[in-house]
C-alpha cells in the first residue's frame, strides 16, 4: 500500500510539473504542502 501511494504521488508530481510550468515553484510547493496536510 505504501509503494502504491508512492507511485501515485510520483505520477501526480510529474503531471503537476507538466501542467504548472508557468506557475512559480513556491506556489507549487505551497499547494503540495496543503494537499499533504489534507491527506
Amino acid at each position: 500500500m505504501k509503494s502504491t501511494r508512492h507511485f501515485l504521488e510520483y505520477i501526480f508530481f510529474r503531471l503537476l510539473l507538466l501542467l504548472v510550468q508557468p506557475i512559480p515553484l513556491q506556489m507549487v510547493v505551497r499547494i503540495g504542502n496543503g494537499l499533504g496536510n489534507l491527506v
